[in-house]
């Protein structure tokens, strides 16, 4: 499948190949930095403390006063 597109570009004439180049650089810059914006919030999001939040989440009691349901219990 390579050597066919090879031949394709090889009978373009120079103008094309000229727009052609255009846009494989357009789309190699902008693959560059999606890619960089990709890695940025990885990093970004490997220094959060999510085990830790869960924990406060898990502990807290909610504050409007109702108490809490608790499983298997019914109401009537």
């Amino acid at each position: 499948m390579g050597k066919g597109v090879m031949r394709e570009y090889q009978r373009l004439s120079p103008e094309d190949k000229r727009t052609f180049d255009r846009w494989l650089k357009t789309n190699a810059i902008l693959g560059s930095i999606l890619a960089v914006g990709i890695l940025a919030m990885a990093l970004a999001g490997s220094g959060s403390r999510g085990p830790t939040d869960a924990a406060i989440a898990a502990s807290s009691r909610s504050s409007n006063g109702a108490a809490p349901i608790e499983v298997g219990s019914r109401q009537r």
